[in-house]
């Protein structure tokens, strides 16, 4: 899932099958390696697609946060860092 407005990501890490919660600040970059725009050396947040494969590094500190979404799921709350 995507929110734009407050610039954040639902993402599944398909290795370990963990829900993350990433906000995305104005600044980072990330690299979508599947996807309608794959090719762009620099796509913007605005670019992402639901369903596409993204390489985005994050930082994670000492304590996890938890979100509880609004599906009663629970997703790692952690922050997009380049």
């Amino acid at each position: 899932q995507i929110d734009k407005k407050d610039r954040t990501l639902l993402v599944t890490d398909r290795l370990s099958k963990q829900l993350y919660l990433i906000e995305v600040p104005e600044s980072v970059t990330l690299k979508i390696t599947f996807g309608r725009y794959m090719r762009l050396a620099a796509p913007e947040f605005e670019d992402v697609r639901t369903g596409e494969r993204i390489e985005i590094r994050c930082i994670r500190i000492d304590k996890e946060h938890l979100a509880r979404i609004e599906d009663g799921r629970t997703a790692t709350k952690i922050t997009a860092s380049r």
